[in-house]
């Protein structure tokens, strides 16, 4: 034990030190010559992370857990700068993260009452992975290539519109045309995305990332979008299309029973919209699926009609605004709906609890192979409740929601929040966040009643409320110190999930819920906390 951590401490000095080379952003190179090689934003991270009822919104001692944790990454690049189309560059990024990108755990943590997810302090899984390999150059005037393991460009400002939190392999061909006070900006991109599946470029992947679909897929990701920009404001539109040739056993699949894939085309298309002015600003995202699901099992659903396709129809919208008053307190109202199928009683009494005919939930992972998650957008799990931005190794509150959901509840998903954001010090960030979350089609479980018997009853629509805190302050050039904590408050809906039969101890509600591992307890659900409080050492 104590040579791992010793064996850590070196480490961060070793990065601390590239860190002082790299101060200048110029590992090498002058004025005279055509190549350089740079090193830039070098980050060492510290976290202390504490969690109560994070589980099954109990008081179980697995609910409560207290452990370490780490993170560290880098950018290199070799640049070649002697051409006036712009620099032809070689890019790489090296990391060290944990499961599903949190921070590396350094100490053993809990998932349920038996199930342990290891910690990262031998050596080799400690060494970094290669997140970003990537060549970039330009073509001819406006228009730049860049190839390799690279993150796609964002796409609006939700970030649900397209996958483009984690990078895969591909190419993106890019033109930027300038006007006089205005832009226009072009992209096409194809990339497969296999990254955390068989091309994950570490010497050692941990034995921790339970839960995880590591099988291999076979898949591929189009996208293109045109932006124009002119002041403060843009317009953005895109179309993106994924075409998922998978074998049927290398797949994840939710929501269907029985269902045999042939292939998968899940298609989106959409538009985002900013306008800002000393007031403050607007910005707009909304998008809608199209495509299906070839299906070659005839017996699919209730009463062996088979469907040979299953359409994707989801849709989202989302809408933001910031009013700038030069105050204090810069606040912003955030209003976000994502679609999703429902369930009936008659649906619920009969057993035919999955969609059959169509993919109402908003998707940019197909819910006919949600393993792509772990490769594009990691399931959109930015609204996961109680995550707070957060870096530590958070489950997620459960919820019914559009590609990961309990077994007889489909929903539309409504999210309000009220950010607050405090001008204290110019060397520290204080934001407070309310969220509240609104179930338009709660449909209907399985619940056993007073008397005995199991009746089919409706869902609520209160799926709670939490409170964000981000505190993060800037001690000198190269160390912030930070604090980010989460208050989660149930709704009415965890309540009902938590029927519980008094002899048997076996749970009643035929509705499962599959993100948080355990949801069995007796009692009200409780209200669930998380703090985390770290330094980062950066350059």
């Amino acid at each position: 034990m104590v040579r791992n951590v010793l064996w850590v401490v070196l480490l961060g000095c070793c990065f601390s030190f590239l860190g002082v080379q790299a101060a200048n952003h110029v590992l090498y190179g002058n004025y005279d010559s055509k190549w350089s090689i740079n090193a830039y934003d070098i980050n060492f991270d510290f976290f202390a992370s504490a969690l109560d009822n994070h589980l099954a919104l109990g008081e179980d001692d697995y609910e409560n857990d207290e452990f370490f944790s780490f993170e560290y990454f880098g950018n290199l690049d070799f640049v070649y700068s002697d051409l006036p189309s712009g620099d032809i560059f070689f890019h790489t990024k090296y990391q060290r993260f944990g499961r599903s990108e949190y921070a590396a755990n350094l100490t053993n943590v809990k998932t349920t009452g038996t199930q342990i997810i290891q910690d990262y302090l031998d050596p080799l899984r400690a060494l970094p992975k290669v997140y970003e390999l990537s060549f970039g150059a330009p073509l001819f005037k406006g228009f730049r290539v860049q190839a390799g393991l690279h993150k796609p460009h964002r796409v609006g400002w939700t970030g649900y519109l397209f996958g483009d939190k984690l990078p895969n392999y591909g190419v993106t061909l890019s033109y930027v045309h300038p006007f006089s006070s205005s832009s226009l900006a072009t992209n096409f991109r194809w990339d497969k995305p296999n990254l955390n599946n068989k091309w994950n470029l570490e010497i050692e992947r941990p034995d921790s990332h339970t839960n995880e679909g590591w099988f291999d897929v076979h898949a591929h990701r189009f996208l293109f979008d045109t932006a124009y920009a002119w002041k403060t404001h843009y317009v953005q539109a895109f179309v993106s299309y994924v075409l998922d040739h998978t074998k049927n056993d290398h797949r994840q699949i939710r929501f269907f029973d029985n269902l045999t894939v042939d292939k998968d085309q899940l298609g989106n298309a959409g538009l985002s919209l900013m306008f800002s002015n000393w007031h403050g600003n607007i910005m707009l995202d909304a998008a809608r699926n199209f495509g299906y699901i070839y299906n070659t099992n005839s017996a699919s659903n209730a009463g062996g009609q088979g469907k040979p396709r299953i359409d994707h129809e989801g849709y989202m919208g989302a809408a933001s605004v910031t009013w700038n008053a030069h105050t204090v307190v810069l606040p912003t109202f955030k209003f976000m709906y994502f679609s999703g199928g429902g369930t009936t009683s008659t649906d619920v009494d009969a057993g035919n609890t999955n969609f059959q005919t169509r993919n109402e939930s908003y998707s940019i992972v197909s819910p006919a192979n949600t393993f792509l998650s772990t490769s594009t957008a990691e399931e959109l799990l930015g609204l996961g409740y109680a995550s707070g931005g957060m870096h530590t190794l958070w489950y997620g509150i459960s919820r019914p929601n559009w590609n990961v959901g309990g077994a007889d509840t489909k929903s539309n998903l409504a999210a309000t929040t009220l950010n607050l954001n405090f001008s204290i010090h110019d060397d520290l960030i204080f934001m407070l966040d309310y969220w509240y979350m609104y179930i338009l089609k709660p449909g209907y479980r399985r619940a056993r009643q007073a008397s005995g018997t199991l009746e089919t009853v409706k869902n609520s629509h209160d799926h709670g409320s939490f409170v964000d805190l981000t505190l993060i302050y800037k001690w000198s050039d190269h160390l912030r110190l930070g604090f980010l904590g989460n208050l989660f408050l149930p709704g009415k809906y965890h309540d009902q999930h938590r029927n519980i039969d008094t002899i048997t101890g076996t749970r009643q509600d035929g509705d499962v819920l599959e993100f948080a591992p355990v949801t069995n307890n007796r009692g009200d659900a409780k209200n669930a906390w998380v703090g985390q409080a770290y330094f980062t050492y950066s350059f």
